[in-house]
């Protein structure tokens, strides 16, 4: 499956979504490997979720997990790329071991960028596409992907590069509806 944009499904808690995301060929999947983040899970369902899937690349998401054990995290996954808050941008500033998706709100995607650097802009309140496709930063903007159509065709008209999703509690093991993220997903399809 071809999508316009590319598609990230974030805080990942359970082998349902992940492998319904792995199954719709979505280009990330994001699990929260931090105590500190609403929705994480510890390494070993991690490891367990992600021994069942393959084809997408998956991203650590972390907020006030020190910055060694990340690393180490890193060197034991092997994840496609890291996802961090902008307050710790400066932290990994070198770093090279993989993609880095840096958190941000709207003050501040003027950051600069490296070229294994993405910007997921936080939550807003007011989506103006037209300003955010036309920032500097665009091609390396991910931005929510649960909005009308409209705006999910703006979306893929503009150079934003990604839209984001994201993973929701079961109501028990294998039950859940996925209705609006393959609204979504089918909209964006190529």
């Amino acid at each position: 499956m071809q999508y316009k944009k590319e598609v990230y499904v974030s805080r990942i808690t359970n082998l349902s979504d992940a492998r319904y995301a792995a199954g719709m060929m979505v280009d990330y999947v994001g699990f929260s490997l931090d105590e500190s983040m609403e929705g994480s899970i510890d390494e070993t369902l991690f490891a367990a979720i992600t021994g069942w899937i393959e084809g997408v690349n998956v991203i650590g998401e972390f907020k006030n997990l020190d910055y060694q054990s990340i690393q180490v995290l890193q060197d034991k996954y092997k994840f496609h790329g890291i996802s961090i808050p902008f307050s710790r941008s400066d932290e990994f500033k070198g770093w090279t071991n993989s993609l880095i998706v840096v958190r941000v709100n709207e003050d501040q995607l003027d950051f600069e960028v490296s070229s294994n650097c993405l910007l997921q802009l936080e939550e807003s309140n007011d989506l103006d596409i037209s300003t955010l496709a036309n920032h500097a930063n665009a091609e390396q903007l991910i931005i929510t992907g649960d909005v009308d159509q409209e705006v999910l065709n703006q979306i893929t008209q503009s150079k934003i590069r990604a839209v984001i999703l994201k993973g929701e509690e079961e109501e028990r093991p294998g039950y859940k509806d996925y209705d609006s993220m393959a609204d979504t997903l089918e909209y964006l399809e190529d």
